[in-house]
């Protein structure tokens, strides 16, 4: 959905996934491109989602902008009735709206992890430690490909891009690194971890809360 992408050349990473707890988050931010007002209507892009969760993860991310006092509103409903227009009338349409800001979040699913030092055998799955201890599991929520075992590991995986309307200018970057969500077999079966609702909402908390440290909102 590359909607206005051509207004500006747009690149970063950001990781955000299970349990809750983000580790080394990293951002950059370019506070002279950024009006002293801030912004007050951001128009917000998901990427890389299908239609029911890219509303989820859209959802999430104008509630958190909300929350923190941005009139945050739907880039694919803003743009409902002009989606094959060209990049100038879009950009016309966005800023007639009161839009001052865009912000792209591409977001990949993760559903499963390959284990390291780990084989089927006879029915099982054998994991041998780092210190050489062998445990055994039953094959339930594990998958056995030619490269290896896999587990099932939901996290999500995400870019997060903020642009300036009037100068065109990308203005905010991040990225970041978490744990994965299922951390419990219970007969072989991950239990506890997260929905991706609740997962993309708190990569969305994480989003707007280092966008606010950085004073880029």
């Amino acid at each position: 959905m590359n909607y206005l992408r051509n207004v500006a050349v747009i690149a970063v990473g950001l990781t955000l996934a299970s349990c809750g707890a983000t580790t080394n988050l990293q951002s950059s931010v370019s506070t002279a491109d950024i009006p002293g007002g801030k912004y007050k209507k951001m128009a917000i892009f998901i990427e890389g989602q299908d239609a029911a969760e890219r509303r989820i993860a859209e959802e999430a991310l104008i509630s958190a902008l909300r929350s923190a006092g941005i009139n945050a509103v739907s880039g694919d409903d803003l743009l409902a009735q002009k989606k094959n227009a060209n990049n100038a009338e879009k950009v016309r349409l966005v800023r007639s709206q009161g839009t001052d800001a865009l912000l792209y979040v591409k977001v990949h699913r993760t559903k499963e992890v390959l284990i390291r030092n780990a084989r089927w055998d006879s029915g099982r799955i054998l994991i041998t430690g780092d210190d050489g201890t062998i445990t055994e599991h039953p094959t339930l929520g594990y998958t056995v490909k030619s490269d290896g075992v896999y587990q099932k590991h939901e996290a999500l995986s995400t870019s997060a891009e903020l642009q300036d309307v009037n100068s065109a200018k990308l203005v905010w970057t991040g990225s970041a690194g978490t744990g994965q969500e299922y951390t419990l077999l219970i007969m072989g079966i991950p239990v506890g971890g997260q929905t991706h609702e609740s997962l993309v909402t708190q990569a969305s908390k994480d989003i707007v809360s280092k966008m606010r440290a950085d004073g880029a909102i």
